[in-house]
């Protein structure tokens, strides 16, 4: 039995050496994406909940600030911790010229209900309910204070939340050189980005939500990568103001020689704010890395 098993982790080892001996890989690990908050229903029963935003529910094509997004989570009692689940919305809409919000998150009925669009995010049937709105006096409101029912139930009990964690928009992104499927080589792009903009040339809060890997190539001991990476135009817009739905692109060069960073650049080649002709956008030859990256127009640096 010791000679198979030995026999066998050695054709495992020739069936790996017979693959690519090195690769080039890139992962974004998101920050801290929801809230976590702690409190209690009816100053009587500790709960935990976590939230967090989904999607674009709606929005108003007469008044773009119209509009409601999707909530989904779960929340359970301190003593038991089975978590229920929750979905609901954020929605924010005008009455005579105020800005008004509410909040609503059910307990479905089935745990694989949803809604949407047309259910006007709304949930008709459900096992319970958490709303919190706000009044002409009060302005903007939080999950902090909210209200808790049963369905069928006409008297709501206060809920009150403390926040513990909120969403954290930086995120991590790593790019790694693995040789014989062992990383050999580790670089936090996110750290060398410290120059990034936003639409209005402010300094950029280091999220890259997007990178991917185009071409590398490997000669001796040093190792060529071309990749792109992107980001919101404005981070946080939802979608609203200038450049609000733009995207930030760029193309990305890293020459790796001896396991040390022998060189690191990168160029912007589409934006919401600037403009770029083709004869000054960036490009790279997929069959020769190691060229780099490089504008077509002469004149032109970075």
């Amino acid at each position: 039995m010791k000679h198979i098993t030995i026999v066998a982790a050695l054709f495992i080892a020739a069936s790996t050496w017979g693959q690519t001996p090195w690769q080039f890989k890139a992962k974004v690990d998101p920050g801290k994406t929801g809230f976590l908050l702690e409190g209690s229903i009816g100053n009587k029963y500790p709960i935990t909940m976590y939230l967090e935003f989904d999607r674009l529910c709606h929005q108003s094509g007469d008044n773009k600030w119209n509009y409601t997004y999707r909530l989904k989570g779960w929340y359970y009692y301190n003593d038991r911790k089975i978590k229920l689940p929750l979905i609901g919305y954020d929605k924010n809409f005008e009455v005579d010229n105020d800005s008004r919000e509410k909040i609503a998150l059910y307990v479905p009925v089935n745990i694989l209900d949803e809604i949407d669009e047309k259910t006007n995010c709304e949930l008709e049937s459900y096992k319970e309910i958490f709303i919190a709105e706000n009044s002409e006096q009060s302005g903007f409101i939080s999950f902090q204070n909210m209200r808790w029912k049963l369905d069928g139930k006409k008297s709501f009990l206060p809920v009150k939340l403390k926040e513990i964690q909120r969403p954290d928009t930086e995120t991590k992104v790593t790019i790694t050189l693995e040789v014989r499927n062992m990383e050999m080589f580790s670089f936090n792009l996110t750290d060398n980005l410290s120059d990034l903009k936003d639409a209005y040339d402010q300094p950029y809060n280091r999220h890259i939500d997007n990178i991917e890997i185009l071409a590398s190539k490997a000669a001796g001991n040093d190792f060529y990568l071309i990749f792109s990476f992107a980001h919101p135009s404005v981070l946080g817009s939802i979608g609203f103001g200038h450049c609000g739905a733009g995207v930030e692109e760029y193309l990305g060069f890293l020459h790796i020689s001896s396991l040390e960073v022998k060189e690191f650049k990168y160029c912007l080649t589409e934006s919401c704010y600037a403009y770029f002709d083709l004869e000054s956008r960036c490009t790279y030859d997929a069959n020769f890395p190691e060229k780099g990256i490089q504008k077509n127009s002469a004149e032109s640096d970075y």
